[in-house]
């Protein structure tokens, strides 16, 4: 039986007797005060317990895990509000961790999104300063081929996404202006003209 295991044995018999302390108040139409907190903290204890059975193999579990069993033995023993306000803050701390772990395990896909607005960005960037050249040698009269102020609300929102981590949306909004930003060059260049000569 490897630990992981014999942790989820040693849990399951825990709860086991903790359910026979708290099957009576289960069965009344109205909860006691004092039920509502032996529900409050078996929740948190159980919602708690099953993150850390899904984390990785690491030190935060075994943590949380030898945390967890120190929990299960002051429900057991002596339930009260600090007991209950001690369980929510051991949740809170296990959810943060867990929640990190489950964005790393995604971080293949994220890492692939994450370059793929980035470069994206780059080829933004590249031709909006090929745009201001343009608006630079033809006047200001120019900047009406782009909608400037919806350009700059996609872009802006855009980096604001991608700092919180949502680069696929971050992506569609730069994609966006990227169309834009290539609309507008091409509404200029069409005013270009082209002169070839001959020389000799």
């Amino acid at each position: 039986m490897t630990s992981g295991q014999g942790y989820s044995v040693h849990l399951n018999n825990l709860w086991r007797s903790a359910l026979l302390l708290t099957c009576t108040s289960a069965v009344s139409a109205e909860v006691s005060p004092e039920g509502k907190i032996v529900q409050a903290v078996e929740q948190r204890l159980t919602l708690a317990s099953h993150m850390i059975q899904r984390m990785p193999e690491g030190a935060d579990r075994q943590s949380f895990a030898a945390e967890h069993e120190v929990f299960q033995t002051r429900f057991l023993e002596h339930i009260d509000p600090v007991l209950a306000e001690d369980a929510n803050a051991f949740f809170q701390r296990v959810m943060v961790s867990y929640r990190a772990v489950s964005v790393s395990t995604k971080s293949p896909d994220q890492a692939r999104e994450k370059r793929r607005y980035e470069d994206k960005k780059r080829q933004l960037d590249a031709f909006h300063e090929a745009y201001e050249l343009l608006v630079e040698e033809r006047g200001d009269r120019a900047r009406a081929a782009l909608d400037e102020e919806k350009y700059h609300s996609r872009v802006d929102r855009a980096a604001e996404l991608a700092a919180l981590g949502k680069y696929t949306d971050a992506y569609a909004l730069a994609d966006g202006a990227n169309h834009q930003m290539i609309e507008a060059m091409r509404i200029l260049r069409d005013k270009e003209t082209v002169e070839y000569r001959l020389e000799f």
